[in-house]
């Protein structure tokens, strides 16, 4: 008979660790030592907790100092003492200072490795564009200096060399550009009709690289 379900479709029970066996654990470790512990009732059926531990390793690993943590509210004051030894724990692995093993340990370890050169990958795609994009602004605003360098040379010229100029609004209607032709011979000799030829020509290239 065929199982109606496999491993993989179940739903993993949540086992959870009392914080203060936790934390007993690692204090052994660090030699921490709790000074105050305090149970704060805020209002009826809202306690919170507060725990003040010594000992507690810098990041160069010589100096010790002193925090108190507040744990997040609960109905019931054992539950907000577990919430104080919870912001203990979760202070001591955010600063490096532990690191709980257990059974999904190493694939946190593998997750987190991924996540981190996923980033990486990311903000390196995210460099690597905006540094192409702001290439690309200058090259296109170095075309357009070189375009507008032609047109004025051409204009200027345009009484004296074998070429034409005439005006056609854009889409937009936002500038007017000029087009330029050049009306000498195909295969030109004379100075003036090579470099008329030579500017026209050299304005279409720009105009293909924009």
């Amino acid at each position: 008979m065929a199982r109606t379900g496999t491993t993989s479709e179940q739903v993993p029970a949540i086992i959870d660790i009392d914080r203060k066996v936790l934390f007993d654990a690692v204090s052994k470790k660090l030699a921490l030592i709790i000074d105050d512990r305090e149970i704060l009732e805020i209002r009826p059926n809202d306690y919170s907790c507060k725990i003040q531990v010594s000992g507690i390793p810098c990041n160069d690993g010589r100096d010790r100092t002193t925090k108190t943590f507040y744990g997040d509210f609960a109905p019931m004051p054992s539950q907000a003492v577990e919430n104080a030894y919870n912001e203990v724990l979760k202070y001591l692995t955010s600063e490096n200072i532990i690191a709980i093993m257990d059974f999904n340990y190493p694939a946190l370890l593998h997750t987190k490795k991924d996540l981190d050169e996923t980033v990486a990958r990311l903000m390196m795609a995210d460099f690597i564009e905006t540094e192409y994009d702001m290439s690309l602004s200058h090259v296109k605003s170095g075309y357009n200096i070189i375009l507008s360098k032609l047109d004025d040379i051409s204009m200027k010229l345009s009484d004296v060399l074998p070429i034409t100029i005439s005006h056609q609004p854009d889409e937009d209607n936002e500038q007017v550009p000029i087009n330029v032709q050049y009306t000498g011979p195909a295969n030109p000799n004379e100075p003036c009709a090579v470099l008329a030829k030579f500017l026209v020509d050299l304005r279409k290239t720009t105009i293909s690289f924009m």
